[in-house]
């Protein structure tokens, strides 16, 4: 069968232009012409080859192949057409393996990249301190964090972790307590050697202060709280000061004649270098909702989170 050309356009039309599938049945049989050769390469009948030749010739207008009982043969139109298919077709199995290619690099590195959301006070004051332990047993890790105090959505925000304080989360994300919550009053060392909580005309002269905020609804303990819980409910002439993170506490009391009520685990550094001293043994536990909590959905965890997850629980 022969199409005569009638009608010609300079530009073929998208519906002429055949698809990558057709594309491939001209090219195997203008590799083999031979029917049954390119339908053995191409897992289809001879039959299902011969029809699909036929309708990409119709579509085209023009006859790519010439048939005759003993042979096919590439017509001289079908010669300078398959030229142009076997560059499309070289072009596309290019494009396909430099796609690929990135995509491998881009799940290899997403293996080894970690995205983390951590509150600042978290972050600064206890996970960056450690870091170094982590690296030294994971020295390919890329650690990306997210350091703010907003609730971020992992999936929405292409987070792998978040390090959460109080909040509750929902399935399917997991969560673990990394640890409870309390709080201590501290000092310089030498400001704690004249000075006692319990003899409060002597604490008159000196800075009580603490983090003042809310968290879920609850305001964080304050020195009225402290006191109320060591059975002295109106404490006078005190000079309470509230201040809105813990960094501006701690360096306040490294700095001024100062008592702070501060999270012993967000200050263990300056407690062990004897920068900063407890003035009590005892301390003021919060409700065991408002804790730490790593948040984490376990189904899409990588290698690397897993092993984040596990080194942040006993650390």
């Amino acid at each position: 069968m022969s199409y005569r050309a009638e009608n010609r356009v300079d530009q073929p039309t998208s519906s002429q232009l055949p698809g990558m599938q057709p594309l491939r049945v001209l090219n195997a049989v203008a590799q083999h012409l031979n029917f049954s050769k390119a339908a053995d390469v191409l897992g289809l009948t001879p039959a299902a080859v011969s029809y699909q030749v036929k309708e990409i010739e119709s579509r085209l207008g023009f006859s790519i192949f010439e048939r005759t009982s003993r042979r096919v043969s590439l017509t001289e139109a079908g010669r300078v057409y398959l030229v142009g298919v076997d560059a499309a077709l070289s072009v596309m199995y290019k494009s396909h393996l430099d796609a690929l290619h990135i995509v491998t690099q881009e799940e290899e590195k997403a293996k080894t990249t970690l995205t983390i959301s951590v509150m600042p006070r978290f972050a600064t004051n206890w996970l960056f301190p450690r870091l170094p332990e982590f690296k030294a047993l994971y020295p390919d890790a890329d650690l990306v964090f997210d350091v703010t105090d907003k609730v971020r959505c992992l999936a929405g925000d292409k987070l792998d972790i978040a390090i959460r304080f109080g909040c509750d989360v929902a399935e399917p994300l997991q969560q673990h307590r990394l640890f409870s919550t309390e709080v201590i009053p501290v000092c310089r060392p030498a400001l704690a050697r004249t000075i006692d909580l319990h003899d409060l005309g002597r604490l008159t002269n000196v800075m009580l202060c603490y983090v003042d905020c809310q968290t879920e609804g609850r305001t964080w303990p304050d020195w009225l709280q402290w006191f109320a819980n060591e059975g002295v409910e109106e404490p006078k002439g005190m000079n309470m000061v509230g201040l809105t993170d813990l960094s501006h506490v701690v360096q306040t009391v490294l700095e001024a004649e100062a008592v702070g009520l501060v999270e012993p685990k967000m200050v263990e550094k300056e407690l062990a270098k004897g920068q900063l001293v407890r003035l009590s043994d005892k301390s003021l536990t919060l409700p065991t909702d408002l804790s730490y909590k790593l948040v984490f959905n376990r189904p899409s965890l990588s290698k690397l989170g897993e092993r984040f997850v596990e080194w942040i629980v006993q650390a």
